[in-house]
């Protein structure tokens, strides 16, 4: 006869008390784990939230500097288009002024829009990362909810 290294001893028939026992401790175990993994993935979403919201923070921040510079652009621009109409008004249109040319194209060709970062705002509203703000202001004018 062949022994197994770890025989199976056997004490004889389980009583009721072992086998709730049992199953409490299995309960508790897999309860636990599932307590567990749902308190992880709550970490995670909040710190990619945060992530998500500090991105957001700087883009938002580099979109006030673009602003802020097209703005200095457009003034410049818009002088020169009024310097060239005063121009034309007190000289007359001339075919050979290079500097009226110069004055109209730069006011009609060098007009620039403004262009907003939105790669982080979608990926906040698309995951569904919007949930985390408290602020019912800032979720309403994020969707354009009216």
């Amino acid at each position: 006869v062949s022994q197994s290294r770890y025989p199976h001893v056997h004490h004889g028939p389980k009583k009721g008390k072992e086998y709730l026992l049992e199953f409490l401790m299995l309960f508790a175990a897999v309860s636990l784990g599932f307590l567990a993994e749902n308190l992880r993935e709550g970490f995670i979403e909040r710190r990619r939230s945060r992530e998500l919201a500090l991105a957001l923070r700087t883009d938002i921040e580099q979109d006030i500097e673009k602003i802020k510079v097209l703005n200095i652009n457009r003034t410049e621009i818009l002088r020169k288009a009024k310097l060239a109409v005063f121009d034309i008004e007190k000289n007359g249109f001339k075919r050979s002024d290079s500097n009226q040319y110069r004055l109209m194209l730069r006011s009609a060709y060098y007009w620039q829009y403004f262009e907003p970062i939105t790669a982080n705002l979608d990926q906040i509203i698309n995951s569904g990362s919007l949930r985390y703000f408290k602020n019912k202001e800032l979720i309403k004018a994020i969707r354009n909810d009216n």
